[in-house]
């Protein structure tokens, strides 16, 4: 081996360990162990700054001794009292002096500031400190704004050549109050950008250069203006993922992304009119207050998760060609996803795609349940009614069939309507979500829904169900050793906060 190729080789061992050490706070411990180790560091391609809720109970611990040492000093001396006093308060911004505190933000700069290619980012306020209740003062305070624009053109710009990779989990306590230009700042510094999520905001989209690297754009819990949709539209013009989840501010938007494959609509405050021309949609989730007028095109939609309610005077529209059809319909679905109180749009959808759909979930959103998973009672403002499960019956390609709790509970209350079912869905799999009430009753609707085709069956009992869940299993038990049930495969599972959705690609 050539000799000057020597050094080089402990060097790329070094910096081989430390690709396995993204947290910030693990880096600055391998950083002191030798200087190799340090020369390693300053080179990390990945790397992760957790801001925790101890970094904010020592801030305000040592503000709030710092406050109390200038009371102190106050009664001795008035002038030097104002000096101490400034002193104080200059350690909740944004002074790296000799004070013992140093906000989130120059927590970022100093760790940033030594890394020479970053490529994945990730800064995040942990859960405990986002869910911590604080006084009025702190939503005033902007210390742990990590998305302060100020803050951002002091790091950014250092790093902005080789990031790719950025995600912002932002203090929402004091984030959501204030705008943020955080795009406009990474259109101008990060070329090579392709993957962004932002949490817990207040986001300014306007001004923003075109990010024409932009792939997948996550946004979740956040504020946005109010023409954020074509401000995207118009800055990132070759997305192939968007997921907008809890956002809010949206009033409308005309969309055309090319090469976009995935879309979550998530609008959390109602839109008036969106129009979406995507030509290569693949997956489509509707998860939202219904805007007055959804206009989506997609002539490659396969997978759609119709999570809307349709009120009066709203209109939702899928196309899947150059002409319109008639309300909520597209053809050629092979997985459908559906919870909302009203079947209509999923007996437009069923109908239309009764040849192709493989895979069918559906649910009424009515049962609520605890942050601890605990059922707690069911929503009286979703009326309990019933799909048409005798027009599954014509769905030819039919594998999987998953049924929701609150479907479910409705399928308990409207048993005697059940029962004049003349021909039920032919599927492979069937998975029942439960939360069970009538122990009789739900036997009786497995016994309706089994047939010699069920091949798995999967049944789901909630932890917290009122029924007589040891009465319901015993009956089930004795209803699959009968015939024609004796070689098909079953089970019975638990659920407390998650439904199971293995089956399908979502």
């Amino acid at each position: 081996m050539d000799s000057e190729n020597l050094p080089v080789l402990p060097q790329m061992i070094w910096g081989y360990i430390v690709t396995f050490l993204e947290d910030a706070k693990d880096l600055a411990i391998a950083s002191v162990v030798s200087k190799c180790f340090r020369e390693a560091c300053y080179s990390v391609r990945s790397i992760r700054i957790n801001v925790t809720d101890k970094d904010h109970e020592n801030a305000r611990n040592n503000h709030n001794n710092a406050e109390q040492r200038s009371n102190v000093e106050l009664q001795q001396n008035q002038t030097s009292s104002k000096l101490n006093k400034a002193e104080a308060t200059s350690s909740e911004g944004r002074s790296r002096s000799g004070s013992k505190f140093r906000n989130v933000k120059d927590k970022v700069l100093m760790i940033l500031s030594e890394r020479q290619c970053i490529e994945q980012l990730r800064i995040e306020a942990e859960p405990k400190l986002q869910a911590k209740n604080v006084p009025d003062v702190e939503k005033r305070r902007t210390d742990f704004w990590i998305c302060d624009p100020y803050s951002l053109k002091e790091w950014l710009p250092g790093i902005g050549s080789t990031l790719q990779q950025l995600c912002i989990v932002d203090y929402g306590q004091q984030a959501i109050m204030r705008r943020s230009s955080i795009v406009m700042i990474l259109s101008n510094n990060c070329p090579l950008l392709t993957t962004l999520e932002l949490r817990n905001m207040f986001i300014d989209t306007s001004q923003c250069g075109v990010m024409n690297s932009m792939k997948r754009l996550t946004l979740r819990c956040v504020k946005v203006v109010p023409p954020a949709l074509n401000d995207i539209n118009h800055c990132m013009p070759n997305l192939d993922t968007l997921a907008l989840l809890g956002v809010f501010g949206v009033e409308g938007g005309d969309l055309k992304f090319e090469k976009m494959k995935v879309l979550c609509l998530g609008l959390s405050s109602p839109a008036k009119s969106i129009s979406l021309d995507l030509p290569m949609l693949e997956k489509l989730q509707l998860k939202m207050q219904c805007p007055e007028n959804l206009k989506i095109w997609a002539r490659l939609l396969k997978y759609v998760a119709f999570n809307l309610e349709v009120p009066e005077g709203s209109h939702v529209q899928l196309r899947c060609e150059q002409v319109w059809l008639k309300d909520v319909t597209l053809q050629g679905l092979h997985e459908l996803l559906y919870g909302a109180s009203s079947f209509n749009s999923f007996a437009d959808l069923v109908q239309a795609n009764k040849r192709t759909l493989r895979k069918i979930y559906f649910d009424i959103p009515c049962m609520v349940l605890g942050e601890d998973g605990n059922f707690m009672r069911v929503l009286d403002c979703f009326p309990l009614t019933l799909p048409k499960f005798s027009e599954l019956h014509g769905c030819e390609a039919l594998e999987v069939l998953n049924i929701g709790p609150g479907l479910w509970h409705s399928m308990e209350k409207n048993i005697d309507q059940l029962k004049l079912t003349k021909v039920w869905p032919k599927m492979h799999i069937l998975i029942l979500h439960m939360i069970l009430f009538d122990a009789s009753a739900s036997t009786t609707i497995i016994e309706l829904l089994l047939s010699p085709l069920v091949k798995n069956l999967t049944i789901r009992i909630h932890t917290s169900s009122p029924g007589d869940v040891k009465l319901f299993t015993s009956n089930v038990e004795q209803l699959v050793r009968a015939r024609p049930f004796e070689h098909m495969k079953w089970n019975l599972e638990k659920w407390t906060k998650k439904l199971s959705f293995n089956h399908f690609s979502f």
